[in-house]
């Protein structure tokens, strides 16, 4: 899976999964931060260790419209394929958060 493809999955499963969905990026020096956040149900808790399990699929109500959602584990491998971290947490007002950070190009950091 490319990166653009990670993205475009993790943004349509926000999308797809909630009342409301955002992307938020950060300068964060040599790295860029970006968060995508929905207001749908989450993962429940206990389940959050599965979720990164090759072929496992979640029973939960973020499997409801098409039934295509982003195997997270892809998404992962992808980001870390460009020297990224990927975590998920579950935000303070119900939801799921996607954490993505990703170091800048060096022609990016040379031209600080």
């Amino acid at each position: 899976m490319t990166l653009k493809r990670a993205f475009a999955n993790l943004i349509d499963n926000a999308v797809n999964c909630g009342a409301g969905a955002r992307v938020v990026l950060e300068d964060k020096g040599q790295h860029i931060l970006v968060r995508i956040e929905d207001d749908g149900p989450g993962i429940p808790e206990g389940a959050m260790q599965f979720v990164f399990e090759p072929f496992r699929r979640l029973e939960t109500s973020r499997n409801h419209g098409t039934g295509q959602r982003a195997w997270p584990h892809h998404c992962r491998r992808a980001v870390e394929q460009h020297g990224g971290i990927l975590r998920l947490i579950t935000m303070p007002a119900g939801g799921l958060g996607v954490c993505i950070l990703l170091p800048k190009a060096r022609d990016a950091i040379g031209s600080q």
